[in-house]
């Protein structure tokens, strides 16, 4: 009896293992088109325009991998099986350091390395990077500021910011994740011709 009870537990042990579906994680990148959006509008570099790049700032609640999705106006919750390849923090940092190495708009850019003061300092603040849940839809949602900080000066010579939503045509995470850095993208080269600007001004402010 008891050899019997015990064949009968194994082969329920059996079915359940069976019946039990292994999940898939699925993991998300954020890229952009890594060329020059800056040729033609800056031209000229000082041998101090050199950049670091401090690594970005999340808030919190986005901070790591698993992908945020907002319920309600004060509810959020996280895809179980959908996340990003690395932290928003990590993709962010080398996302932008690639971008302003290949700008032309400074000698030198780094996040790391530094054995002297670089003339100037990249802040990013990440405050919203999240999945919007409206009604059927899913809608992109990124808030972020960068400040451009002088060294020797130690001010702010240029800012932008920008919180933008956008609709998603399906409920697809490989579309949230290419419609996030379509949002990047447009707003760097945003950011960088601000940035070209106000270094073209001060090449020209330099010459006797």
């Amino acid at each position: 009896m008891k050899r019997f009870v015990f064949i009968l537990v194994l082969i329920s042990l059996g079915a359940l293992s069976c019946g039990k579906h292994s999940v898939v994680r699925k993991y998300y990148v954020l890229e952009i088109p890594m060329v020059s959006d800056t040729t033609g509008v800056f031209q000229l570099i000082n041998e101090d325009a050199t950049l670091e790049v401090a690594p970005a700032i999340i808030s919190p609640p986005f901070a790591d991998r698993r992908i945020a999705i907002r319920i309600r106006d004060h509810e959020l919750t996280y895809f179980l099986s959908h996340l990003w390849a690395t932290t928003p923090r990590d993709a962010i940092t080398n996302l932008l350091e690639t971008y302003f190495q290949r700008s032309g708009l400074f000698l030198t850019v780094s996040s790391k390395g530094w054995k002297i003061l670089p003339r100037y300092e990249l802040t990013t603040f990440v405050h919203q990077l999240e999945v919007v849940q409206n009604r059927k839809r899913f809608v992109a949602h990124l808030q972020m500021e960068w400040f451009l900080r002088d060294t020797k000066l130690n001010k702010v010579v240029v800012y932008h910011n920008f919180d933008r939503y956008e609709i998603i045509p399906q409920k697809d995470l490989n579309l949230f994740a290419r419609t996030i850095s379509n949002m990047l993208h447009t707003e760097l080269k945003a950011f960088s011709t601000k940035i070209a600007q106000k270094l073209r001004n001060r090449e020209a402010a330099d010459r006797p």
